[in-house]
């Protein structure tokens, strides 16, 4: 399609898209790199060939050329930005002025770029971060300093007619382009309710009752059998048997459970109880969607199996993420070849399990 159609910017992208996703091996990332240069030489500039560009610029670690590229999500069609921001942002110092940071992206999104906020009150006035209801609380204790709103009135009228209006993922523009810069943001980034916590230690004393307590989520997506979730989906059968026959508990964190493990109704749709009970286990298993993002945050040891052409914060290879001190990488060499990652699983595995 995108040979019969060169100038169809969306077409070019999902076919560099897909080059991209097919292997970790050199040639076929070479090939994907070919197919999106020759998308942008065709169609132009358009935002989704700019997007994938910097997606793939951030897991290439080149984060000073990666983010002016990003910015290029701000021109898509569905944004996914909370409001809008009356005038864009090129990352100059806010310094003295009144900022509103508007959320954007999905939770796991919004938390993981939230990890800037505090290079951006340590020059800025007053600083309020504008998003949706679910995440107001754990952001509000999280982040003390910075004025968590629901409201785009609202936001308006207490930052006043003068104030910077930036989008979260736009932060890394001035507090993300080195990776010394972003390893400074590593630290514990989720102040949860106490009261949650300890009743999640007791629950999990109760019922689970053999230690390690390890959680385990392997799907990702929406309920559809999409491309991501295809591209993402983790099958059980690679990752329970090396736990099977093991003094520890097992506790199913999916959104669609179908795990035979210990289960918690319910506890994927309310991120707060979520984070409490992630906070108390020792160790997570799971793919490449919010929980990995949760244990890294939370500091949990976290074993993350993802395809190639993962989200940026996994990088392009290696064992280990710049973004998250706690993870650990396991990658499928090919769409979907889970078992070709089996043996790296299990390795990492057992060295996880000893440390804990």
């Amino acid at each position: 399609a995108s040979a019969r159609e060169p100038r169809d910017a969306r077409v070019a992208s999902l076919a560099a898209q897909a080059t991209f996703d097919q292997s970790v091996d050199a040639a076929t990332v070479d090939a994907g790199w070919q197919c999106l240069r020759a998308g942008l030489e065709d169609a132009g500039p358009q935002p989704e060939l700019r997007f994938l560009e910097a997606r793939q610029l951030l897991l290439d670690g080149s984060f000073a050329q990666a983010w002016p590229a990003y910015e290029a999500r701000l021109r898509l069609q569905n944004n996914q930005l909370w409001a809008t921001c009356p005038q864009p942002w090129d990352g100059d110092c806010p310094k003295g002025r009144s900022v509103v940071v508007v959320a954007e992206q999905g939770v796991g999104d919004v938390l993981f770029f939230a990890r800037f906020l505090p290079a951006l009150q340590a020059e800025a006035g007053t600083v309020f971060l504008l998003g949706e209801p679910r995440l107001a609380l754990l952001l509000r204790r999280s982040y003390p300093q910075v004025v968590v709103l629901e409201q785009v009135e609202l936001a308006r009228a207490m930052a006043g007619e003068q104030a910077l209006w930036i989008p979260l993922a736009s932060l890394p523009l001035r507090y993300g382009t080195s990776e010394e810069a972003i390893a400074a943001t590593c630290g514990l980034q989720l102040q949860l309710q106490p009261c949650l916590q300890t009743r999640w230690a007791q629950r999990l004393e109760r019922e689970a009752t053999m230690n390690p307590r390890i959680g385990v989520s392997l799907t990702a997506g929406g309920p559809t059998k999409d491309y991501q979730q295809r591209k993402r989906d983790v099958p059980q059968e690679v990752v329970l048997p090396p736990l099977q026959d093991r003094d520890l508990t097992l506790i199913d964190l999916q959104h669609r459970s179908t795990l035979p493990l210990l289960r918690f109704e319910g506890i994927t749709r309310n991120l707060d109880e979520l984070c409490a009970l992630i906070s108390q286990l020792d160790a997570l298993i799971t793919c490449d969607q919010t929980n990995a993002f949760l244990g890294g945050m939370l500091g949990i040891p976290t074993l993350v199996l993802v395809p190639p052409n993962p989200h940026f914060m996994f990088g392009r290879q290696g064992g280990r993420s710049l973004w998250f001190d706690s993870l650990r990488i396991v990658r499928a060499p090919r769409w979907a070849d889970w078992q070709g990652a089996a043996h790296a699983y299990e390795r990492e595995l057992e060295e996880m399990l000893a440390g804990i």
